[in-house]
């Protein structure tokens, strides 16, 4: 997604465990090209952005797996990462350097998604694999909103209505779509699908309309904000093999463009889901898996998507230009700022064993 930049302490690796405690390996280790990096020159050269202040000493999270991005919505130099194992992190100042949240449950174990309220900065979510947790005053305090009783199963999606800030939706391994329509206090559910949700995204045109993807079987499409559901899986199994193994969904800012990630490739509908086309890009090996995509917030005709080694960038002539990711780990998630369209963030994770 070349070089592993100077990071932190000199020298130093400091490693989160899912206890919080710090660790320290040396530097060029493999341990170091984890986090959070970015790009400002379409992948010719890149910035690993994990420099720790604490009281003890300047410190760095470089070896952290990184599961989610987020920006927030009303202040584009205030950044949130979700790890894995390493609770969240934070940065106020373009990530130039990071924080972590008071609140131990917040600093520990796995998050997998945060998000922001755009009415309020300092309502912040985030996603753990057996509860939701809540803060309403900046990450110095959460509560726990939802919690997956059941042990054989994890909350795996969540997503907020950026129309309706109180209306969130999240998924489950066990194939629910649930919903909450003030604000976390009390949930429903609102369909069952056959197989562990995998993303969930609502139209940046139309918050109403819903698209759900799952491990095995497909798409699930709702225009009526949950009241009804549809599942697009026969229909797309048919024109897109192996499209029912779904990834991952990203959207143009208008919502005009939807592009789906899925063991097929890309895909991509203009019309919130009710018909598809394949994008052309480059097939990525055969033992390969796309890992994560993003498109261009000010010009949607361009996509991005990275595989292991290898980020991709379209032109608006539906060309592709490639170059050296700067981490041997996955690419997990990937965004473009929303105020400069050159600039392009990877989150890292250590491989998935198969």
């Amino acid at each position: 997604m070349k070089n592993i930049q100077k990071i932190g302490l000199v020298g130093l690796l400091l490693l989160l465990t899912g206890q919080g405690c710090l660790n320290t390996t040396k530097t060029g280790s493999n341990t170091a090209d984890g986090a959070l990096w970015r790009t400002e020159n379409q992948g010719s050269s890149w910035t690993q952005m994990a420099t720790l202040p604490q009281a003890s000493g300047v410190n760095t999270i470089a070896g952290v797996s990184v599961n989610s991005i987020e920006i927030d919505p009303t202040d584009s130099s205030a950044y949130y990462i979700g790890s894995d194992g390493n609770g969240m992190f934070f940065t106020l100042d373009h990530g130039t350097t990071w924080q972590r949240p008071e609140d131990e449950q917040a600093r520990t174990g796995a998050i997998t998604d945060i998000e922001v309220d755009p009415r309020d900065v300092c309502t912040i979510y985030a996603l753990k694999p057996d509860r939701l947790l809540k803060s309403t005053n900046c990450s110095r305090t959460f509560e726990t909103v939802y919690s997956e009783g059941r042990v054989i199963e994890m909350l795996t999606a969540l997503v907020l209505d950026w129309f309706n800030p109180d209306t969130l939706w999240a998924g489950t391994t066990a194939g629910e779509v649930l919903k909450s329509i003030d604000g976390g206090r009390s949930w429903s559910t609102v369909e069952r699908t056959k197989d562990d949700v995998t993303d969930i995204i609502l139209s940046n045109a139309d918050s109403r309309i819903i698209l759900v993807g799952t491990k095995t079987s497909g798409v699930y499409r709702s225009v009526d904000s949950g009241a009804t559901w549809e599942s697009l899986e026969k229909n797309m199994r048919r024109d897109f093999n192996r499209s029912s193994e779904v990834y991952g969904f990203a959207q143009s800012r208008s919502g005009g463009r939807l592009v789906m990630n899925s063991r097929f490739g890309l895909i991509e509908s203009n019309d919130n889901g009710a018909t598809w086309k394949e994008i052309s890009i480059i097939p990525p090996p055969a033992d390969e898996r796309i890992w994560s995509i993003a498109v261009n917030p000010k010009d949607d005709s361009i996509l991005y998507y990275g595989i292991v080694g290898t980020y991709y960038q379209s032109t608006p002539e539906g060309s592709w230009m490639t170059a050296d990711l700067p981490s041997s780990r996955a690419p997990k998630v990937m965004k473009v700022h929303p105020d400069g369209t050159e600039r392009v963030f990877v989150g890292f994770a250590s491989l998935e064993k198969k």
